[in-house]
């Protein structure tokens, strides 16, 4: 299955500065799908993790699709 687009996530901290460091990740997927826990849509992304795919969810200030 090809990508669609990619997803930005947080790798870790540098020091002292504590700046952020990114990286992006494949997708294969995008859904809206309803949390009932919390009463709300969340935005989720079809990622392969493992050799599996699962669904996670994410900031959609953080996909770009292709």
């Amino acid at each position: 299955m090809p990508p669609i687009g990619r997803h930005r996530f947080i790798l870790g901290y540098t020091r002292p500065n504590e700046e952020i460091l990114y990286g992006h990740r494949p997708i294969f997927g995008q859904r809206q799908q309803y949390l009932p826990l919390v009463g709300r849509m969340a935005c989720q992304v079809l990622i392969l993790a493992y050799g599996e795919y699962v669904w996670i969810n994410v900031d959609p200030q953080n996909i770009c699709l292709n």
